[in-house]
């Protein structure tokens, strides 16, 4: 849908920008040539440890995960310490 919606925007002449943001947003945006913004608290959030891979900031731009897939595996301590049996 995010595709979609970047090739109606840019057919359009608009630029786009996410609302929330987390690696999946990071990659998604990289894909779409009128992305502008990635709108995030997400560095924030990352102290709880759920993702195995942190987003990295540099010079306040918000860099590609440098990890197979989108960045987005699950910790299996966060996993372990939510589980619901």
């Amino acid at each position: 849908e995010w595709l979609e919606i970047g090739a109606i925007t840019e057919a359009a002449g608009l630029k786009i920008a996410s609302h929330g943001g987390g690696p999946a947003n990071v990659n998604a945006l990289c894909a779409i040539p009128n992305a502008i913004y990635l709108e995030s608290g997400s560095l924030k959030q990352q102290d709880h440890g759920m993702l195995v891979t942190k987003m990295k900031m540099v010079n306040g731009e918000i860099l590609l995960p440098e990890v197979p897939g989108m960045g987005t595996e699950v910790s299996e301590d966060f996993i372990k310490k939510h589980r619901v049996s």
